[in-house]
């Protein structure tokens, strides 16, 4: 699924983020920026308001919609949307951290993995080279 939105900022262009319909269906979106947190950087969730959200909180989750809307409406306050995943949902994220090399590369310890989900929905991290197999 790809929405086609309008910005407010001339320099800003919406992302090409896609994500699969089985995740986009559910009201279980968020926002997020990175913060610094105890000395280290975190992606910290948060709502359309620009509260924080709580991944153990749905009421502070919403649509995939209305979360890139409001990302594509403030480019410079958000760096993208994140999946909350729930108890109740059927989906399972893995999180390969430091699994590509420079080139982009799966590297030798992590291939089993990826191969063996490779016909699932695959994400590269923008805060480092990892892959997260939601």
């Amino acid at each position: 699924m790809t929405l086609s939105i309008a910005t407010p900022d001339p320099e800003f262009r919406a992302p090409d983020f896609r994500a699969p319909d089985d995740l986009t269906e559910l009201d279980q979106w968020v926002l997020w920026r990175h913060e610094a947190r105890n000395g280290k950087t975190t992606k910290v969730p948060y709502q359309r308001s620009g509260r924080p959200a709580d991944s153990t909180d749905h009421r502070t989750w919403t649509t995939y919609e209305s979360a890139l809307q409001t990302w594509c409406c403030s480019p410079r306050r958000y760096v993208g949307l994140g999946f909350v995943f729930a108890q109740e949902d059927p989906f399972v994220g893995i999180d390969l951290d430091d699994s590509l090399a420079d080139a982009g590369n799966v590297k030798p310890w992590a291939r089993g993995i990826v191969g063996r989900f490779s016909d699932t929905y695959m994400e590269i991290s923008p805060r480092s080279l990892s892959e997260n197999l939601p």
